[in-house]
């Protein structure tokens, strides 16, 4: 979550592996492709879809995305904002006040395809309680925890973004209750497919990463944010404010970056820097989440050099982490051309990074941009896909009205009423048991439970069945 971590200097940089090719095709730039973009106005009206005046990218309800909560819109003083500082979708929200678990289920993905999830949030003091609204919740992504989120201002926002492998057609993204802690809420729900050559570091559906911060360093703190359609993959680059001891840089020439880049940063953003004076390094540190040390991190540090040096001019750097040199080799940032420096990071709560210029160099360092993420497990098992579609689908036939929201095994403590599962160390749970006695189930038994091919026990009791007994069943 873009909040849930502090960059309070200036930004972080990393384990230095330059990826920076000279002499090499650059990538064309096609014009931006947005199929496969879902963008969700949650709590919006039904029939209120619409286009973002900013990104032109089109909004749709999210009636068919969940089947619980309660809409809202946010309160008057808070509006105000919206359209002058903020998208429309922070206009409304939808907020979970029953249930431990509430999920967004969204369908017709492509399986094995890498995404980003935005999750979006503004309080807006929706329920008129001000700071006694607030809340902290978690999410999870299917059956895995992605990251808590902790709501401390009614009008703030905040943003949830995780890239992960999507094994399936569908992606659950669910809203966990902590008891006392307030109402779990949402506004905005946002997927955009990435090509599997951008951040190779998230190669399967078991590791995926969570954006701890990602900057745009150099411009003036009134910079709108940076996305699509400057960023084609509609990736979020807040400014990152500059202090005193910065001084900007700037170009407006285009700033490419190279056939088989690994993260595509775009020029709108590599066109500003943030260097400093004459004999000086550049410092920044930032904090873990919650100061746990035991958490992994990958980063990324883009540069480019934005004028064209003359004969006797020279930048060339080295990076040091907790004051022992990080990279091994002086690097040097190319005219117009981004490069990328990254790595893993782990082992401490707090992260100080200094940019030194070498001896022989004779002008400061300099960096454009930064990315920030933590890593998160996501090797838990979802239930078996043919279950999942043979369950929702008897959900919908007989409108069952119970807890049966997200996966119907996992996590285990969420596990559906009257659902039993049988855990296997090697592949998926399998659906191999299901009550749905005394739940006022009228009609003919359906066939779709024939779908569920591990069922080893069925009880129908107590309803208004009628007709014959399948076959499936004799």
């Amino acid at each position: 979550m873009s909040r849930h971590g502090s960059v309070r200097t200036t930004a972080a940089v990393f384990s230095l592996i330059s990826i920076c090719v000279a002499h090499v095709v650059l990538y064309a730039r096609a014009q931006a492709n947005t199929r496969g973009f879902i963008s969700i106005d949650c709590g919006s009206p039904p029939s209120a879809g619409y286009v973002d005046v900013v990104t032109w990218l089109p909004y749709v309800p999210d009636a068919q995305f969940v089947d619980a909560g309660v809409s809202h819109n946010i309160s008057a003083e808070h509006a105000g904002m919206i359209d002058l500082k903020l998208p429309r979708l922070y206009n409304d929200l939808r907020s979970f006040p029953t249930g431990a678990r509430n999920c967004y289920t969204v369908r017709s993905l492509t399986p094995g395809t890498k995404y980003l999830v935005r999750a979006t949030f503004l309080h807006g003091n929706y329920d008129g309680l001000g700071p006694g609204g607030l809340a902290v919740f978690d999410l999870h992504l299917g059956v895995n925890f992605w990251q808590t989120v902790n709501v401390s201002s009614v009008s703030d926002t905040f943003q949830a973004e995780i890239i992960a492998v999507v094994p399936d057609d569908y992606v659950q993204v669910c809203l966990v209750g902590k008891k006392g802690l307030g109402t779990p809420f949402i506004s905005g729900l946002e997927l955009r497919p990435l090509p599997d050559t951008l951040y190779p570091v998230v190669a399967n559906a078991s590791l995926s990463m969570a954006v701890h911060g990602r900057y745009n360093l150099g411009p003036d703190d009134e910079k709108p944010i940076v996305r699509y359609p400057s960023d084609p993959h509609d990736r979020v680059w807040k400014v990152l404010a500059n202090l005193r001891s910065w001084n900007p840089a700037n170009t407006t020439g285009t700033v490419r970056y190279v056939a088989g880049d690994q993260f595509e940063v775009p020029s709108a953003v590599m066109q500003t820097a943030a260097t400093v004076d004459d004999g000086f390094s550049l410092r920044f540190y930032w904090g873990a989440y919650e100061s746990n040390k035991e958490l992994d991190y990958f980063a990324v540090l883009h540069m480019a050099e934005l004028r064209r040096l003359n004969g006797s001019e020279a930048r060339i750097c080295e990076v040091y982490l907790n004051n022992g040199l990080w990279y091994s080799k002086p690097f040097s940032p190319e005219f117009r051309y981004s490069s990328s420096m990254f790595g893993m990071v782990a082992g401490s709560t707090e992260y100080s990074f200094r940019i030194e210029p070498t001896a022989n160099s004779t002008l400061p360092p300099l960096l454009n941009a930064l990315e920030i993420y933590v890593m998160v497990p996501t090797a838990e098992r979802a239930t078996h896909g043919g279950d999942v579609s043979a369950i929702m689908a008897i959900k919908a036939k007989y409108e069952i009205k119970r807890n049966w929201m997200g996966d119907p095994c996992g996590p285990k403590i969420y596990l559906w009423d009257g659902v039993g599962c049988n855990y296997a160390i090697s592949s998926a749970p399998r659906i191999t048991s299901l009550n749905l006695s005394s739940n006022g189930l009228a009609g003919e038994i359906t066939t779709l439970l024939s779908n569920l091919t591990a069922l080893q026990n069925l009880d129908l009791s107590h309803n208004s069945l009628t007709g014959n007994i399948p076959e499936f069943l004799a």
